[in-house]
C-alpha cells in the first residue's frame, strides 16, 4: 500500500517495533469437508508508534484473506486523516475480483462519544466477494485514527 501512496510515511520504512504470529484453525462445519491443510490460517501483527498492520494468511496457499491498517493522527499531522479511493485500493488488493464495483455505502456510528464513520465498497464474484472499508475514529481519550480493511468472505447459499 505504501508503494501506491497509501500512509506512505508510516509504512514505507517497514520498521516495525514489535511483531506477533498466531497460527489457527477454522472450527465450522465446513471443515469437515476440507483437506486438513487448507483450513490453518496465519494471523500477524506489525506495530509502531501509532500504526499497526493486521494480517489474515492462509497458511496452506499464502494468500491474505484479511489485511488492517490502522495510523494514529497526533499533533504532529494536525489530526489530519487522509480520504482514499476504496473503490480504486479493493482493485489493487484484489486484482483477481476484476474491476466492477457492485456496491458502496457508508455506515456511521456513535457509541458513547466515540464516532466512526465508514465508507464501504464491495466487488462480487460467484463464489466470493471482496470489500474495503475505510473507518475514521474519533475518541475523546486517544488520537483521532484512521483504518482501512480489505477482506475477502465466501458468498453464502
Amino acid at each position: 500500500m505504501a508503494q501506491i501512496g497509501v500512509y506512505a510515511d508510516e509504512l514505507s520504512g517497514c520498521d516495525f517495533d514489535a511483531t506477533k504470529a498466531e497460527l489457527c484453525t477454522i472450527d465450522t462445519p465446513i471443515r469437515m469437508s476440507m483437506d486438513e491443510s487448507m483450513y490453518s490460517y496465519w494471523n500477524i501483527w506489525f506495530i509502531k508508534d501509532g500504526v499497526s498492520v493486521e494480517l489474515t494468511i492462509h497458511a496452506a496457499s499464502g494468500e491474505v484473506w484479511k489485511a488492517k491498517i490502522s495510523v494514529e493522527r497526533g499533533e504532529e499531522k494536525g489530526n489530519y486523516v487522509e480520504v482514499y479511493d476504496m473503490g480504486y485500493l479493493l482493485q489493487y488488493a484484489f486484482p483477481f475480483m476484476g474491476t466492477g464495483i457492485n456496491k458502496t455505502w457508508t455506515e456511521a456510528y456513535d457509541l458513547e462519544g466515540n464516532m466512526q464513520a465508514t465508507d464501504v465498497v464491495r466487488i462480487e464474484s460467484k463464489a466470493v466477494y471482496a470489500e474495503a472499508r475505510q473507518s475514521f475514529i474519533q475518541s475523546g481519550d486517544r488520537p483521532d485514527r484512521s483504518v482501512i480493511e480489505f477482506e475477502l468472505y465466501m458468498k453464502e447459499n
